[in-house]
This record gives structure tokens, C-alpha cells and sequence, in this order.
């Protein structure tokens, strides 16, 4: 349970706060101008809280949080965590509609000026990240009028586009490599540095096209001069290893080594079946990703066997249908799968496995004991209660089961409805 003591403990200071669960799943993820004041809110018994936060403060076991700079800091990092972790209880930034940076390729014999949503280890110059993409794109629209740079490599360029690119720009486009390099090196150093003569000019020229009513020439100068000063007053944050991931690379390493894998299960697939005697059943694959929920690779099945109460043969059919893209790169293969059951659901598997000629570890986890059962044969294995390894499992399972029943229930409603308007 979280303390009073505990809440004391956070500082009057911007930063981020996670909320765990008993078994360490991040279940919200918020920001804060003052970490204390907000954090405290929730356990006040004057504050107001909607349902959904009343049911969540309820489970919550503990707080983890992370100190930042400033708010806009905080902001970013919200987003960053959520995308993460995808706890249940975060509404928003959930659509996969990353912040913005701007990508100058200096790796490239001719380097490109881009934006991206996500930065990788490629060995070039990444700014940002950018919370609004307009006033982003508003100030490199501008930057090109001074800097003809490219978008693209100059062999993929059209004829219409070098000479648009070249119409739009009031310098000419360099032809020498050598020199192009040169102007891009300007371009970054324009970019992480405010010029205040570039404020300046716009804003005259903003004044004289309100003067001669040209609003629209003025409105698109003032874009760009809100563009430019977002560009330089781009965040400084880091994004910090929060202390939970690192927690759940530990727990794999463990859960390789309880399990005798011969690899660490980066991607663990879990899967689960719901049904009432058979009718409208349903099956679910969940993702765990480096110990976090991945909830992009979600698949839900709708059962297509008779209504016949038989558990194994459900799982039997999800696991084919899912394993027949087992060459499909939008299938990534896993690491490790975990079946919610016991023999049956393991025989049910190994049957697939042997269909495909797939040779992956698999397990499956018995929910009454929580008894590890494994595909080749072994001892059954019963972990200790406290076993971070066990912990992983469980999050699973109990993420599988709880995706399989959403579905189950949705199933269940559009059939109900069907039938009140069939009798209607």
C-alpha cells in the first residue's frame, strides 16, 4: 500500500510519476508542476475523482517518479513513458503519435534534412524532440528559403522538384557535394542556435503585411516565427532509464535462467482462451517486450470451431492460425510462449510446433498452483511466491486473460443486442 511517509518523501519540483500495482505493472503514468502537490491529490478525500481514477487509486501499491527541468520536460517524458509501459489506465497518447525531431544526415554524401518520430543510433544529428510537428515543419519550410537542402538522396529527386526546390530558395542549390556539406553544417548550426536578426526581419516583414492587409502572407510569417522559436527552445531532456525497466531486465535474465533458455526472452507471447461452455470463444495473443506490455502486436481471434466446450482444441486452433505467418516478418517469431493451462494446452502446441517445424521454447502456467509446465518433457517447476521470474509469467497471464475476456465480452454484447433487435 502506498504510505504517507512515501508521498512526504516527493519533491515540490516538475517532473513524472508511475503509479505500480502489486505485481510491478505501471498501471498510470502522469506529470506534475509540483510532484507532491499533484501526487498527494489523489489520496484527499476533497478531491474529485472520476470513477475510473477512484477504482485505479485503489490498487495502487507504489510510486516511482523522475525529477525533470522544467514542465515541457515533463510533458515529453509523460508521453515516453506511456507509449512504454501502456498502462491501463492513461487515455491518451496512445495512438502511436510520437514527437517530433528533425534529422540532419550528415552520414550521407548528401545529407538530408528531415523530420522523424523516432530517432536511431545511426550516427547523425537528431534535435529535438518537438511537442508541436507544425511549428516544426513551419521553421524548416523557412530554413529552405535560406538553405536549399534536400529531402531525398538528388538521384531520387524529379526535374519538377529541383526546380520547385530551386523556385522557393533564395540561394542556388549547390552542385559540388563539398559544398552542399558545407551548407547543411550551417543549416544545424542555425537550428541550435537563435538568431535574433532572423526574429527581427520576419517580424518586420509580418508588420508590413498587416499594414498592407496581406493577412495571409502575415499569418504565414508569424507560423514561421513561431516555428523558429520552437525549434530554439527545444527541450534539453534526456530521456532516463526508468528504475522499473532495468528492474525487468534483471527478471528476464532470472526467468532465463529458472526455464534453462537458451536465450533472454526478449518477445514472450502469452495466450488465452474464453468461452461459456463453448459458445462464443474467444482467444488472445499478448506481447511482452523486454518485460513490457507491447500492446502494437495484440491479436484477438474469434474461435471458429463448433460451440463445443474444449479448451485445448480452442488453443490449438489460435496457436495455428498464428503460427502459419511464422515466415511473415509482421510476425515476429518470440523467444518464448506461455500457454494459460497445463499438459492439455501444451499438447495442443506441440502439435503446432511439430505442423511448422518450429522449434521454440514454450510453457505453460497453471493458474491454481501456478505450476510451470514445459513443452520438453521436464519436471514441473513451482516457483516461490516471490520470485521476480514468477512475477513476469503472472503479468502475462493475467494480461492474456484479461484481453481474451474484453473480447469475450464484446462478443457477448453484439449478440445480446442482435437479439433484442431480432425480437424487437
Amino acid at each position: 500500500m502506498v504510505t504517507t511517509y512515501s508521498i512526504n518523501e516527493l519533491p515540490f519540483t516538475p517532473g513524472v510519476y508511475l503509479f505500480f500495482d502489486v505485481h510491478g505493472k505501471v498501471i498510470y503514468v502522469g506529470k506534475a508542476k509540483r510532484l507532491k502537490t499533484r501526487v498527494s491529490s489523489y489520496f484527499k478525500k476533497s478531491t474529485s475523482l472520476t470513477p475510473m481514477k477512484q477504482v485505479m487509486v485503489k490498487i495502487i501499491h507504489h510510486i516511482e517518479y523522475v525529477v525533470t527541468k522544467t514542465e515541457n520536460d515533463a510533458l515529453i517524458l509523460e508521453a515516453h513513458c506511456i507509449k512504454k509501459f501502456s498502462p491501463p489506465y492513461n487515455v491518451i497518447f496512445k495512438d502511436d503519435k510520437d514527437y517530433v525531431y528533425i534529422r540532419v544526415g550528415i552520414k550521407e554524401k548528401w545529407p538530408t534534412v528531415t523530420t522523424v518520430r523516432r530517432p536511431v543510433a545511426d550516427g547523425t544529428i537528431y534535435l529535438g524532440p518537438y511537442p508541436r510537428a507544425f511549428a516544426v515543419h513551419e521553421a524548416l519550410r523557412y530554413v529552405r528559403t535560406l538553405f536549399p537542402y534536400f529531402t531525398k538522396s538528388p538521384g531520387k529527386m524529379s526535374r519538377t522538384e529541383r526546380d520547385l526546390l530551386a523556385h522557393r530558395s533564395k540561394k542556388v542549390i549547390p552542385l559540388e557535394y563539398i559544398d552542399y556539406r558545407a551548407m547543411t553544417s550551417q543549416i544545424a548550426g542555425l537550428l541550435m542556435k537563435k538568431d535574433t536578426k532572423i526574429i527581427r526581419s520576419l517580424t518586420h516583414l509580418m508588420n508590413d503585411a498587416v499594414k498592407s492587409e496581406d493577412f495571409e502572407r502575415a499569418a504565414k510569417l508569424r507560423d514561421q516565427i513561431v516555428g523558429l522559436e520552437t525549434v530554439w527552445q527545444r527541450t534539453t531532456l534526456k530521456l532516463p532509464t526508468i528504475p522499473r525497466v532495468q528492474k525487468f531486465n534483471d527478471d528476464l535474465e532470472q526467468l532465463m535462467a529458472v526455464l534453462d533458455l537458451p536465450r533472454l526472452p526478449y518477445r514472450i507471447e502469452g495466450y488465452d482462451i474464453s468461452n461459456i461452455q463453448g459458445t462464443l470463444a474467444t482467444g488472445a495473443m499478448v506481447v511482452l517486450e523486454n518485460g513490457v506490455s507491447a500492446k502494437k502486436w495484440y491479436r484477438k481471434f474469434r474461435i471458429r470451431m463448433n460451440n463445443e466446450p474444449n479448451d485445448v482444441a480452442m488453443m490449438a486452433e489460435v496457436l495455428d492460425r498464428r503460427f502459419s505467418h511464422f515466415s511473415d516478418p509482421k510476425w515476429p517469431m518470440p523467444d518464448l510462449i506461455m500457454l494459460d493451462g497445463g499438459k492439455g494446452q501444451l499438447s495442443a502446441g506441440r502439435m503446432v510446433m511439430e505442423k511448422y517445424k518450429l522449434d521454440i521454447p514454450m510453457i505453460a502456467l497453471a493458474k491454481k498452483e501456478e505450476t510451470i509446465y514445459f513443452l520438453d518433457g521436464r519436471n514441473p517447476l513451482a516457483l516461490s511466491k516471490e520470485n521476480s521470474a514468477l512475477h513476469v509469467l503472472q503479468l502475462l497471464r493475467d494480461e492474456a486473460h484479461r484481453f481474451s475476456r474484453a473480447y469475450h465480452f464484446v462478443r457477448r454484447t453484439q449478440q445480446l443486442l442482435a437479439s433484442k433487435n431480432h425480437s424487437v
